[in-house]
């Protein structure tokens, strides 16, 4: 309901969620307090991951529950490709997956560009959750410094990372369950990877989406932090 809420302006599909909704202020309120009630079951250990949006009522929540908020960003480019992969592999969201079928890579990647006025164009629906990189109380991670060696990264800033995460979970470095996770947390069988690796999309873009991606959403990785 959040999520239709917000991208209803688009008068296109939304690309997470099928179909469309009547959005009064009656049913977003309700929507609201359901995640509060989900958020307040949250035990201590516990953790939920979901692509909320950023609203300013999020930090009024975790900040009144006293819970760590972790955002995660990519590079917008393996984004993208992440998106084709999530709907070829784990045919998700089923709406776009069906949209997917018959065409190739490089036309499925310029049908997520642009929407086809079918989906929320992809400049659009990434950058909706700009807001996150300077919510109060929140904690920013680039995915690129979470991966590590195995993914593509450097071995410090994974380990810089993972200190920053566990300190949000309550743990020290030197708690012997941070180098446990610490050496787990590349996972390359996470339904959501292409290949989990920085920069893949340099190998997988072609001229021609490489050209589009420019066009419609180049502005994209300079505004959040990924000119190179």
């Amino acid at each position: 309901m959040l999520h239709h809420a917000h991208f209803s302006k688009c008068q296109l599909a939304n690309y997470a969620f099928e179909g469309h909704s009547e959005h009064n202020a009656d049913r977003i309120e309700q929507a609201w307090l359901d995640v509060e009630t989900q958020i307040a079951a949250l035990r201590v250990g516990e953790i939920t991951h979901n692509h909320f949006l950023p609203e300013t009522r999020w930090a009024e929540i975790l900040a009144g529950r006293q819970i760590g908020a972790a955002f995660v960003t990519r590079d917008p480019r393996d984004a993208l490709l992440s998106m084709l992969n999530y709907a070829r592999a784990q045919n998700l969201p089923a709406h776009v997956s069906d949209m997917l079928v018959d065409l190739s890579d490089e036309d499925a990647l310029l049908f997520l560009l642009d929407g086809a006025g079918r989906l929320i164009p992809f400049a659009d629906y990434y950058d909706a959750y700009y807001g996150w990189l300077s919510m109060p109380g929140v904690e920013v991670f680039r995915f690129e410094d979470i991966v590590g060696p195995r993914g593509g990264g450097d071995n410090q800033r994974q380990l810089d990372a993972c200190v920053a995460l566990a300190k949000l979970a309550g743990i020290e470095a030197n708690d012997a369950r941070f180098e446990i996770a610490w050496r787990n947390v590349f996972n390359p069988s996470a339904g959501t990877f292409f290949r989990g690796q920085v920069g893949e999309w340099r190998k997988r873009f072609t001229s021609r989406v490489l050209r589009e991606f420019d066009r419609k959403a180049g502005w994209l990785p300079e505004r959040w932090g990924y000119s190179t």
